[in-house]
């Protein structure tokens, strides 16, 4: 027999810093199998996005969390103060929230893959960095004390010898 205990589970990734034009950006990540409650994805990025045909898609397992720094908020999950890239310098921080049941089954093989899809238009000009966390609740398997065993083994203990005593009293009496 197991409990389970809530415990709280962040998964960091990065930082990494790319090169070239367009490059997709991939992390794979161990987990927990199991979740309470929502995830937080928070991801922070600098890259040349000036909303200008520059965006990244971002997806875990194939599930969309929407386009960002393309100027609409509209089409994406995540809390930046504006949508808009800026050119060249800023260090953009955001973060989404995964409901329990789209995110649950993400993680039950035990990994979790992301990808942020930069557009072929975003060029890297000066230092492209990638970082963030995933953060949750799980439910870790907790073993039960061993005085519970025991008690169950003085229990069938004491059956046995309940069936024992029985059938000594049925031969006494044949």
């Amino acid at each position: 027999m197991a409990a389970g205990s809530a415990s709280a589970a962040t998964l960091n990734f990065g930082p990494v810093t790319g090169v070239g034009t367009g490059h997709n950006q991939a992390f794979s990540l161990a987990t927990p199998t199991t979740i309470l409650g929502d995830a937080i994805l928070t991801f922070s990025v600098r890259d040349d996005l000036n909303s200008s045909g520059e965006y990244i898609d971002v997806s875990i397992e194939g599930f969309s969390l929407g386009r960002v720094f393309d100027n609409n908020s509209a089409n994406d999950a995540f809390d930046f103060a504006s949508d808009q890239g800026t050119q060249y310098s800023s260090l953009h921080t955001g973060s989404a929230t995964i409901a329990n049941a789209d995110f649950a089954p993400l993680i039950a093989d035990g990994f979790l893959n992301l990808l942020f899809d930069f557009s072929g238009s975003v060029h890297e000009f000066g230092s492209r960095t990638l970082y963030g966390s995933v953060s949750f609740n799980s439910i870790a398997p907790v073993p039960l004390p061993a005085s519970l065993g025991l008690l169950g083994f003085g229990i069938a203990g004491m059956g046995a010898l309940r069936a024992r005593r029985k059938s000594k009293t049925k031969a006494a009496a044949a």
